[in-house]
């Protein structure tokens, strides 16, 4: 289990790749992993928040959710 800090870590790392190909402007952490409170079977919740100009459709978006996924572990 990744712990916050490293969660963070790696979406710091991303923020430029998201914003150049899905036009992210902000992503964020919610939920038991911010109030400390996550298990080992926690998901993990993400609040991805995009720049005006996006025209995102459905497969884009569950696109970038598998790609985070992935990437987050």
């Amino acid at each position: 289990m990744k712990s916050l800090e490293e969660i963070k870590e790696k979406l710091k790392e991303l923020k430029p790749y998201l914003k150049e190909r899905y036009k992210v402007k902000e992503i964020g952490i919610f939920g038991s992993y911010v109030r400390g409170e996550q298990r080992e079977k926690s998901d993990l919740d993400i609040l991805v928040g995009f720049d005006e100009s996006a025209e995102i459709g459905l497969l884009e978006f569950v696109h970038l959710e598998n790609f985070l996924s992935v990437y987050l572990g």
